[in-house]
């Protein structure tokens, strides 16, 4: 409570981000998260400025549930392009997997390209954050984010990250560009395979002894 009091009523932007962190810091490792988005939603409901209003629509995403989904959803469907972005930011770190389809929504549908660069980058965030998931809920994750990226950039982005991992969710997603129009990113992918491979190769002795065991 102090520290939502302080984003509500201190002056002082920056005294408001570093507020805003530790919050967030607190609610990702919360057992009680449905009790703070409460607490959040209520500084939402009563916020005295536009700045406060914003972080909190943002905070809600660390807490998560039903009552933070609310806020966000119509934050997200606002004509404000700060109201966007708080939301967008918001789904970015989401406390669990549940919006991440509404995130990839607003992402294809959004027609402010600052907005929707926004949006990427948030969903990219949002699966970097380390968290216990099924490959195959990772691999349909990680395929529906790529086929949103529409700049080589971004597509190399993805490559470059999933290149590092050798599970077979990884391989499928990055043969997804394989077959890309831009030729740089169909080598980069191809290079990045060949990568994985030989990656996999090394550890397979070890796998196999533990398997062993």
């Amino acid at each position: 409570p102090a520290l939502l009091t302080i984003i509500q009523f201190t002056t002082h932007s920056n005294v408001r981000q570093e507020a805003k962190l530790v919050v967030s810091s607190l609610a990702s490792r919360s057992s009680a998260r449905p009790r703070l988005a409460s607490e959040i939603k209520a500084a939402h409901d009563s916020a005295t400025s536009d700045d406060a209003r914003l972080i909190f629509i943002e905070l809600l995403g660390a807490a998560g549930g039903k009552e933070a989904t609310i806020v966000v959803e119509k934050a997200l469907a606002s004509e404000s392009q700060m109201d966007r972005l708080a939301a967008i930011a918001a789904l970015g770190t989401w406390a669990d997997d549940t919006q991440f389809e509404m995130l990839l929504d607003h992402l294809a549908e959004e027609e402010d390209e600052r907005l929707r660069r926004r949006a990427f980058d948030s969903a990219y965030q949002f699966l970097m954050i380390q968290r216990k998931r099924d490959p195959s809920d990772l691999e349909r994750m990680w395929k529906d984010l790529a086929s949103e990226a529409q700049s080589p950039a971004d597509k190399m982005k993805i490559v470059n990250v999933i290149a590092r991992v050798v599970e077979d969710w990884a391989f499928a997603v990055v043969e997804f560009f394989l077959e890309d129009e831009n030729d740089e990113v169909s080598f980069r992918a191809e290079k990045a395979l060949d990568y994985m491979n030989e990656k996999r190769n090394r550890l397979k002795p070890n796998r196999d002894e533990d398997d062993g065991e």
